[in-house]
């Protein structure tokens, strides 16, 4: 059997397989984010999308000081919502944050437990975690 592998017929292929999605990237689901840096998130959004901070350093023994303006590197996201399913794709993202400055030892722990995810309202439509 002779397979056909003439230019026409591959950009015909590749034409077909664009057009039917088996081409285009996964969503970049909310919760992809937890446990990283907020600049991971906040530098990659759309200056469109408003991005919600809740800073909740107080669940693990902190005082709040998140105000917007020092380094969000220094912000570790424990939990996050949006309103797609796609990050890139939403017009709001709601996350939860505590100091990287000297995390409790057991954050990991804790965020794998799923602890922080009250922490972020996820309504007005910011349903997708």
């Amino acid at each position: 059997m002779r397979i056909d592998r003439s230019p026409i017929v591959v950009a015909t292929a590749i034409l077909a397989c664009v057009l039917a999605g088996c081409g285009s990237e996964p969503d970049v689901v909310p919760s992809s984010f937890v446990g990283l840096e907020l600049d991971l998130l906040s530098y990659e959004l759309s200056e469109n999308t408003v991005l919600l901070v809740q800073d909740v350093s107080t669940l693990v023994g902190g005082m709040p000081a998140y105000d917007g303006s020092g380094d969000d590197a220094a912000w570790i996201i424990v939990a996050a919502c949006a309103d797609a399913a796609d990050v890139f794709d939403a017009t709001t993202v709601e996350v939860a944050v505590v100091s990287a400055v000297d995390p409790p030892s057991d954050l990991d722990e804790r965020i794998d437990d799923r602890e922080f995810d009250d922490a972020v309202s996820c309504d007005d439509g910011r349903t997708f975690r």
